[in-house]
């Protein structure tokens, strides 16, 4: 199973005698994780992640993207909408635009309802 070379038998991991030597996969698969553990540590006791955002500018820039991510579906569904009035657009698709659009509105009021309450 640990055969140099082979797709699934080994894979070069920092353990082992020599640092060319082939170890099984569940050695190294440990290895990686023991470090990602130790990195989120390190992460999770270090303090805040970026010190120049705060929660107010957090929600101030997601509601600016879903007025724009909501600007596009409302365009969307009048577009879907004219189409289907001229027979052009099936109404499934028109429910379809109506169910984001309406979707939308409601996160975007919620970002709304959030950067309103952030002191």
């Amino acid at each position: 199973m640990a055969e140099r070379g082979g797709l699934l038998g080994g894979v070069f991991c920092a353990s082992g005698a020599d640092l060319g030597a082939a170890v099984p996969a569940r050695i190294c698969l440990r290895e990686k994780l023991e470090s990602a553990l130790m990195v989120a540590d390190l992460h999770r006791t270090s303090g805040v992640h970026t010190p120049s955002m705060s929660l107010k500018t957090a929600a101030l820039l997601a509601l600016i993207g879903m007025i724009l991510l909501t600007i596009v579906a409302v365009v969307g569904f009048v577009v879907n909408m004219a189409g289907w009035i001229h027979g052009v657009v099936s109404a499934i698709r028109v429910l379809t635009s109506l169910i984001y659009m309406v979707a939308s509105l409601g996160v975007t009021v919620f970002f709304w309802v959030f950067y309103r309450k952030q002191a």
